[in-house]
């Protein structure tokens, strides 16, 4: 699996509906995609529903620790998850990506209701990355 395989993957999920917990086509949240997308691959994941609409910041990161292989946090990376922070917690997550040279995250959306591939903007109510793990065996 190479990081254009995730990309390629995560982008199948294009305009899927956003449903909180949800881990099917007819809808995902932001950990559900992820989930999703590995096991397309079949990476056995250790996943959880028992998390609120706003999942705590420590509860989040420590369990994504546990599964992913931790690399530094760059805008540039691609094919790996972001974790991203709005306002000051960590609580949200996508698959990092490039689209004509802009950096780029697939992420199931609440405010879009849907998967989508947004700009990773800069600005006050902009998501910020705080980290980025790779799936094992990614490949560069």
């Amino acid at each position: 699996m190479t990081r254009e395989d995730v990309i390629a993957e995560s982008r199948r999920w294009l305009g899927t509906r956003w449903r909180h917990q949800g881990r099917s086509r007819s809808g995902v949240d932001c950990i559900g995609l992820i989930v999703c997308v590995a096991r397309a691959f079949g990476i056995s994941v250790d996943d959880r529903t028992d998390y609120p609409r706003d999942p705590s910041s420590v509860a989040l990161l420590d369990h994504l620790r546990r599964q992913l292989v931790f690399v530094r946090a760059d805008e540039s990376h691609i094919g790996v998850v972001g974790v991203f922070r709005q306002a000051k917690l960590p609580c949200h997550v996508g698959i990092m990506a490039m689209r004509d040279g802009i950096p780029t995250v697939i992420h199931a959306a609440m405010v879009a209701h849907k998967v989508s591939e947004d700009p990773i903007m800069r600005g006050r109510d902009s998501l910020l990355l705080v980290e980025a793990g790779a799936f094992p065996g990614l490949q560069d």
